[in-house]
């Protein structure tokens, strides 16, 4: 393994236990440029980055994943401030890393979310998929026999999604509803690879620190959900 492999395998470990006592919701897919678009509409911001003026615009840009990007895909240029913004708007928020894990992986400790088998183009949007991989998204839940044990739809790559919580090292204590506040921190959590992830990597224990004002072509969200 390489010294990325490396420090990818550090920061999902070490393994600790984690009870969850409050149910919740989480969306099947990640929230999509049409469904952002309309909060954008709403709250009078501006779509990110997504704007061309003339048609030589779009042309010179042909290989841009913004251009490749339907209504359909995940909406991706976010900054996790975005994404808090969009979940207030919907009356929604961002599920935590752990819910976002147990959503990804059930009870059984698969290491990916449609369970044991290797990852094939059939199952996830990585680096490798014949079609998107390298170059874009691909539609949200076109892949679905990357469901998880919950039917949660591409929580395997195609982006990666923020979650609520700061970044922080695991300990080996083991915690209960945890979340890592940290309502200033500068770095938060992304979780589960995207379309230039190697597929490998795209695991349910797969996190990486990213800076919260980030916005990126791979990085997306999905909201959640507490019941009343």
């Amino acid at each position: 393994m390489g010294a990325r492999d490396d420090a990818a395998e550090e920061a999902e470990g070490p393994p600790h236990r984690v009870e969850l006592t409050r149910g919740f919701f989480i969306a099947r897919t990640p929230v999509t440029w049409a469904q952002y678009e309309r909060f954008c509409q709403d709250s009078g911001r501006d779509l990110p980055g997504r704007a061309f003026e003339t048609v030589a615009d779009v042309r010179a840009a042909a290989d841009d994943p913004l251009v490749l990007a339907g209504p359909d895909h995940p909406v991706f240029n976010v900054t996790w401030e975005d994404a808090q913004a969009y979940c207030w708007w919907a009356g929604l928020r961002l599920p935590t890393e752990a819910e976002w894990e147990l959503a990804a992986r059930g009870d059984d400790g698969r290491p990916y979310p449609w369970g044991t088998a290797p990852p094939d183009p059939t199952r996830l949007n990585a680096r490798e998929h014949p079609e998107w991989g390298g170059r874009s998204t691909s539609p949200v839940g076109a892949l679905p026999a990357g469901a998880s044990p919950f039917g949660a739809l591409d929580l395997a790559g195609n982006v990666w999604e923020w979650v609520e919580d700061a970044w922080e090292r695991y300990r080996r204590q083991a915690r209960t509803d945890p979340l890592v506040k940290g309502e200033t921190a500068s770095l938060r959590v992304a979780r589960g690879g995207s379309w230039n992830t190697p597929a490998a990597h795209c695991r349910t224990t797969t996190r990486r620190p990213m800076p919260r004002s980030g916005r990126i072509t791979n990085l997306g969200f999905r909201v959640a959900l507490s019941p009343p």
